[in-house]
């Protein structure tokens, strides 16, 4: 069994390295580009960036219990939904993207923001505990350790998206 300085190790780092790579990322956008539509179908990079803000402002634990199975038990299947970056999924209303228009300086600021508040909650609270705030569609309950490796998948899951932005805005274009 891991100790709580190992979990809260491996989940600082977790978040900490997909906050960067997402902030490092959209940092390579131009001010303009940010509220720009990259193709059909696409957010722009700043409503990607709302999103993530909205999605992983925060975890549902306010009301905890004591977890009555494995602290992790719905990690890999979380995980293998979340990870898969070809199958598109459905965003619950509450996190989907205002229209901006967003400001990049702005956006970064509050991601570090989140990350910060992420780390000194990993740090200080029972990562074992469930939180009974929000049941994950098709997952469940989940523990606060769950919720945190969720906000990695989930921030993956968009940096994967914001990368294929840039990488179409970047392309020349062929008339």
């Amino acid at each position: 069994m891991e100790n709580n300085k190992q979990l809260q190790d491996e989940l600082v780092n977790a978040l900490t390295k997909v906050y960067h790579d997402f902030i490092r990322t959209l940092e390579k956008f131009d001010d303009d580009q940010i509220n720009e539509i990259p193709f059909e179908g696409s957010w722009t990079p700043g409503q990607v960036t709302d999103h993530i803000i909205k999605a992983t402002g925060g975890i549902p634990d306010k009301n905890t219990v004591s977890a009555e199975r494995p602290f992790d038990e719905k990690v890999g299947k979380m995980e293998s939904v979340f990870l898969d970056f070809k199958t598109k999924l459905k965003s619950p209303d509450f996190v989907i993207p205002g229209n901006g228009p967003f400001e990049k300086k702005e956006l970064t600021r509050t991601l570090q923001r989140i990350l910060e508040k992420h780390k000194e909650k990993i740090n200080n609270t029972d990562l074992k505990a469930l939180c009974m705030g929000f049941e994950l569609p098709n997952i469940g309950t989940m523990t606060r350790y769950e919720w945190f490796r969720f906000l990695a998948a989930h921030t993956s899951r968009h940096l994967y998206q914001i990368k294929n932005i840039y990488n179409a805005m970047a392309a020349p274009k062929i008339s």
